[in-house]
């Protein structure tokens, strides 16, 4: 039986590896956060320990250069469980919404935009929700998605808080709060399920500013990630554009630390035939400790708070079969392991 699990536990990985490609090594980080405010302000505390990243490659016209004062951009991202967190500060000299339809020619707009791959898995979504290209508009009201096959630049409203703030004629602060779907996601569906953020889980991501200077079309596009001429206008297409976004959360127990109180070697962690998780430890400490269950692109399946006695046993029925990883976290632990669900 081990070695069926090492065996699966290899294919699934080598599957999933195959169906991933990133063109670019773009990467990345996201700092956690508890708390936060929507006011386009940006003034919180947790901001000033997270990275800012310049929004400066001209995606339209490619390899062209723009005028001093025209536009300038850069972004910085925070997390909590919920959201992912945006702050931007651009400035641009013409602010410019002449098409009064949110769901018409919103890219030739003055629009902000976020691109976001909520498991890293790269690949087409133009016409799916493999990932999602945020259009937010300057009415602070509007945010638009492509969609899919079944219905074209729909709202996504419900997606994104967001906050735009005027410093002064030509400065401006953006600030969003992304409630985070994976690719299950249907319009028509009004309970789709969102994804719990974590620390070092990785998201696909990218950024551009739609810049009109006050015509009917964009005088530029403006994007955070150098992209080659062939990609000058792919990411509304194509989330293999995008970077790497990676969550970080500074107070987290480091990967690996295992367990402090009780050796790791004494834990036995497995399935019995009755869909029960069993949770042995001889050492019967009676520690209180919270059981999570996750999947493999990190996302939590299920969560339980226990008290570590001798056997603890967790009800998986309703879990479906597949691989997963088991993590045991308490005021003294910190322990993984991977299971097959059978």
């Amino acid at each position: 039986m081990k070695n069926l699990l090492s065996i699966l536990t290899i294919l699934i990985f080598s599957a999933q590896l195959s169906i991933c490609q990133h063109y670019y090594d773009d990467a990345f980080t996201a700092q956690k956060t508890d708390s936060y405010s929507i006011d386009g302000v940006g003034d919180e505390s947790f901001w000033e320990q997270c990275d800012w990243y310049d929004i400066e490659y001209i995606w339209i016209p490619y390899g062209t250069a723009m005028s001093a004062g025209d536009f300038t951009g850069r972004v910085k991202f925070a997390w909590t469980e919920e959201v992912l967190l945006v702050l931007a500060e651009i400035e641009d000299d013409v602010l410019s919404d002449v098409h009064p339809d949110p769901q018409d020619n919103y890219w030739n707009d003055d629009c902000f935009e976020v691109f976001l791959d909520e498991d890293y898995s790269g690949g087409w979504h133009q016409t799916s929700y493999n990932a999602f290209a945020y259009h937010c508009a300057i009415n602070e009201e509007d945010v638009i998605d492509s969609g899919d096959d079944n219905a074209f630049n729909v709202y996504v409203n419900d997606h994104v808080d967001f906050n735009l703030d005027t410093v002064d004629n030509t400065h401006y602060v953006w600030e969003l709060a992304i409630t985070v779907y994976d690719d299950s996601f249907n319009e028509s569906n009004p309970t789709n399920t969102t994804v719990t953020l974590s620390h070092n889980k990785e998201m696909g991501i990218a950024v551009a500013y739609c810049d009109n200077d006050g015509g009917s079309e964009r005088e530029n596009f403006i994007g955070l990630i150098d992209v080659a001429a062939e990609h000058y206008n792919s990411a509304w297409q194509d989330a293999s554009v995008f970077g790497k976004l990676t969550l970080n959360d500074p107070d987290a127990v480091p990967e690996g630390i295992g367990i402090t109180a009780i050796p790791a070697e004494d834990i036995k962690v497995f399935q019995d035939n009755n869909s029960n998780l069993i949770i042995e430890n001889p050492a019967k400490t009676g520690e209180k400790i919270t059981i999570s269950v996750f999947d493999l692109n990190g996302r939590l399946i299920m969560e339980s708070s226990e008290s570590l006695d001798e056997r603890v046993l967790l009800n998986i029925h309703n879990i479906t079969q597949g691989t997963y990883i088991i993590n045991l976290r308490g005021e003294t632990m910190n322990y993984s392991k991977m299971i097959c669900k059978y």
